[in-house]
C-alpha cells in the first residue's frame, strides 16, 4: 500500500487496514537533468556523480516523496554522493532545475513533459520497468542499473471494515468511468499536455 507509516510512525492511522478499491494512476519517476549538465544517460550521470562527489544537487518534492526515495535508491546502488535539496512540491523543484540551482530532479511526466519536449530539461531515463509510450526513446534506469524501479500511484481506498460488496460497487463504478471516452480523453490530455 503505502510507506507512510514507515516514514512517519506517528501517523494516527494505518493505511494497510483500509480496503483497497481501485488504482487510478501509476506514475514512474522520470530522471531529469538541467539542460546544460554534460550528461545524456544514466551511465553518464553516475560517472559524473562519481567524478564529482557531493557536488551535484538533486531536488525532490519533499522528504520521503518519490524523488527523494528514487535518488536515495540510486545513491545506494551506485555508491555516489549527491546532495538532497527538498522542496515543497514539484513546482518549486522544477523552477530550481530550470534556473540551475539543482542539477538533477526525479519527477513525474505530467508536470514536466512540455519542458522535456522544449529541450529546457533533459529526460535521461524513466524509472518504470519498461519504456514509456510517451517517451519511447528514453531508456529505463534499469537498462543501466538492473532492478532499479521508482514509481508512485494514486488510488482509492475505503475505511476499514467496509463491506466487500460496497468495495466492489465502488471499484466497478470507477472502472466504468475510466472506460468512457470522455475520461480517457481527459487522461490522455493530461499526459500529453
Amino acid at each position: 500500500y503505502s510507506i507512510m507509516n514507515v516514514l512517519n510512525p506517528k501517523v494516527s492511522f494505518d493505511l494497510s487496514k483500509f480496503e483497497p478499491v481501485s488504482v487510478l494512476a501509476y506514475y514512474p519517476a522520470i530522471m531529469l537533468v538541467k539542460g546544460d549538465l554534460p550528461v545524456n544517460s544514466m551511465k553518464e550521470l553516475v560517472d559524473y556523480a562519481k567524478a564529482n562527489p557531493g557536488r551535484l544537487n538533486y531536488g525532490s518534492q519533499g522528504n520521503g516523496q518519490i524523488g527523494h526515495l528514487a535518488m536515495e535508491q540510486l545513491k545506494m546502488m551506485t555508491g555516489t554522493e549527491l546532495v538532497h535539496v527538498p522542496f515543497r512540491g514539484s513546482a518549486p523543484a522544477i523552477t530550481d532545475l530550470l534556473s540551475g540551482n539543482i542539477e538533477v530532479l526525479p519527477d513525474l511526466l505530467p508536470a514536466t513533459k512540455q519542458l522535456i519536449e522544449s529541450g529546457k530539461i533533459k529526460a535521461i531515463a524513466v524509472a518504470s520497468p519498461a519504456r514509456l509510450a510517451a517517451l519511447p526513446n528514453t531508456p529505463t534506469v534499469a537498462e543501466t542499473l538492473p532492478g532499479f524501479e521508482a514509481d508512485t500511484w494514486m488510488g482509492v481506498a475505503a475505511p476499514p471494515g467496509t463491506p466487500k460488496e460496497i468495495v466492489q460497487k465502488l471499484s466497478d463504478a470507477i472502472r466504468e468511468a475510466f472506460a468512457t471516452p470522455e475520461v480517457k480523453a481527459r487522461i490522455a490530455a493530461t499526459v500529453s499536455a
